[in-house]
C-alpha cells in the first residue's frame, strides 16, 4: 500500500478544498475506453496465415464478428512468422519454412488496419525453444550453452516444452532484440508475451548461472 506523509495529504486538501456531500455523491465518469474483443491467430491447426487470401478472409470474418484486436503468433518453435534478420544470424533460418518468400505479419497488419483492427505481436513461446523436440531444435543445437538444465543435466522440459535458460544474458538479449526487431520494423499496436515470457519451470535452474 502506498503511504503519503501527512503534509502531502494536508497540501492536497488545501488545494482541492473540502469534499462536500454533493460532490461525494456524484456519479463516477463513464469508462470511455473501448472493450478489447480479441482473437488469436496461430500457425498451428489453422491455415489463416498460410496465404494472403486466407489472411484477408480471416480479417474480414473478425471484422464481421465485431473483433477489434488480433493477437498474431510471431515467435514459436524456434521460428518467426516474419523475415527476421536476427534469427537468421543465429540459426540460419530467418522465417518458418512454410512462409518462405512471404511476410505474413506485414500482410496481416495491412489487412487488419484497413478494417480498423489492432494487431498485437504474440511471442507465444517466450523462453521456450521447442515443443516435443528433446534436442531443443536448431537454436539449442547451434547454441547448447543457451539451454536450461534440469537436475540430471538434461535440457529442461515441462509440459512438452524444451527451454532456453532465461538467466543467461545472451538468451535475455536474444528475446529482447527479437521483440525490438518487430517493434522497430512493423506498425504494430502492442506486444503480448505468454506464460513462457517470463517464466522458468520449477525443474529448471540447475546450471552455473543460478
Amino acid at each position: 500500500m502506498i503511504r503519503f506523509p501527512f503534509w502531502f495529504l494536508l497540501a492536497v486538501g488545501l488545494i482541492a478544498g473540502p469534499i462536500t456531500p454533493a460532490a461525494a455523491q456524484e456519479a463516477p465518469l463513464p469508462n470511455t475506453t473501448p472493450a478489447v474483443r480479441g482473437v488469436w491467430l496461430t500457425n498451428v491447426a489453422s491455415d489463416a496465415l498460410y496465404s494472403r487470401e486466407n489472411i484477408q478472409e480471416a480479417v474480414g470474418l473478425c471484422s464481421e464478428l465485431g473483433f477489434n484486436s488480433i493477437f498474431v503468433v510471431t515467435w514459436n518453435d524456434t521460428y518467426t512468422t516474419y523475415p527476421s534478420a536476427l534469427l537468421e544470424s543465429i540459426t540460419g533460418q530467418g522465417i518458418h519454412p512454410d512462409f518462405a518468400g512471404r511476410d505474413p505479419l506485414r500482410e496481416l497488419i495491412d489487412a487488419a488496419h484497413a478494417k480498423d483492427i489492432k494487431v498485437f505481436a504474440w511471442f507465444e513461446f517466450g523462453f521456450a525453444a521447442t515443443m516435443n523436440d528433446t534436442a531443443g531444435g536448431v537454436i539449442l543445437q547451434k547454441n547448447p550453452h543457451w539451454a536450461s538444465r534440469d537436475q540430471e543435466g538434461r535440457i529442461t522440459e515441462k509440459n512438452g516444452f524444451q527451454w532456453m535458460n532465461p538467466f543467461h544474458p545472451e538468451v535475455q538479449d536474444f528475446i529482447k532484440e527479437l521483440v525490438l526487431e518487430v517493434v522497430r520494423n512493423y506498425d504494430i499496436d502492442g506486444i503480448q508475451g505468454d506464460d513462457r515470457l517470463p517464466a522458468l519451470p520449477s525443474n529448471g535452474g540447475y546450471d552455473d548461472l543460478q
